[in-house]
């Protein structure tokens, strides 16, 4: 899924987007159907993909806080909404797919992705935790 195709993807499930100044995070969202990005604060594509990949996952899963709740419950939906752009930008199969044509470093793969080294370092924590591992022995020392 491209940069494109994610605001192609916000437009047809009526999630408006607005370029509006925040402060302390790049992106929000509420529940009512807008994501708010500082374009101010991002400067890639791949920032500005992952921000706004995240912030569908908070509306594709329902997983919103306010900023008065516990910090468990923000970790849990932040998580939810991680995963949920991980799995859309990084499926398993094009990530071991990448991983198997020699992108054999996260730099690598962030680079064929167009994400952030952080980002596919996530989606490989998150796919550990789901029980998926990759045949990609940097992340599995012995």
């Amino acid at each position: 899924m491209s940069l494109l195709d994610m605001y192609k993807y916000a437009e047809r499930k009526d999630i408006r987007i607005l370029d509006a100044p925040l402060r302390g995070m790049d992106a929000a969202s509420i529940c009512d159907g807008w994501i708010f990005i500082d374009t101010a604060q991002i400067e890639t594509r791949a920032e500005e993909t992952e921000a706004l990949v995240h912030e569908l996952g908070h509306h594709k899963t329902g997983s919103f806080y306010n900023n008065y709740c516990d910090f468990d419950v923000r970790a849990k939906h932040e998580y939810t909404a991680d995963k949920w752009a991980v799995q859309h930008l990084l499926a398993p199969d094009r990530l071991q797919a990448a991983i198997s044509n020699a992108y054999t470093s996260l730099h690598d793969l962030a680079e064929y992705f167009d994400v952030t080294p952080a980002f596919v370092s996530r989606a490989f924590d998150i796919y550990n935790r789901m029980g998926i591992q990759f045949n990609f022995p940097d992340l599995y020392p012995a």
